[in-house]
């Protein structure tokens, strides 16, 4: 299905037609649920959430932005994909500079992962103690 929908537009379309009214409402219904305690930070992960028009479900949006090389690479490696079917999918997303334009934080997962650790450890004390800065 995915070598389908990421080929043909109109497919892709079509299926998130299905798909995103019922994730949506999942969605909300457990964002819902979360905020009726308490929490520090309620994190919600939407991979296509510029693409879904789902940008009022958050107060505010991280954005992890990647080298678009190394995207391509650990795309390939992930999901054992051929480099045009690779390229399918990432072009099927929004622009990160555009992700970038919107989001109130931005992570660049480019490097190692403790220093990708240590950069999501700062925003954290930031969001949920206002220590420190962030920028």
């Amino acid at each position: 299905m995915a070598q389908r929908v990421f080929a043909d537009p109109v497919a892709r379309r079509h299926l998130e037609s299905i798909t995103h009214p019922a994730i949506a409402h999942l969605a909300e219904c457990r964002l819902a649920e979360l905020s009726r305690s308490p929490h520090d930070l309620i994190v919600y992960e939407a991979p296509l959430l510029f693409e879904a028009g789902a940008e009022s479900r958050v107060d505010q949006v991280l954005v992890v932005i990647v080298d678009p090389a190394i995207q391509l690479a650990r795309l390939l490696q992930r999901d054992n994909l051929g480099e045009a079917e690779a390229r399918q999918r990432i072009s099927a997303q929004w622009p990160q500079a555009d992700k970038i334009q919107k989001a109130d934080f931005v992570i660049d997962n480019s490097g190692l992962l403790k220093q990708t650790r240590a950069m999501v450890a700062t925003l954290y004390n930031y969001l949920t103690n206002g220590v420190g800065s962030y920028k």
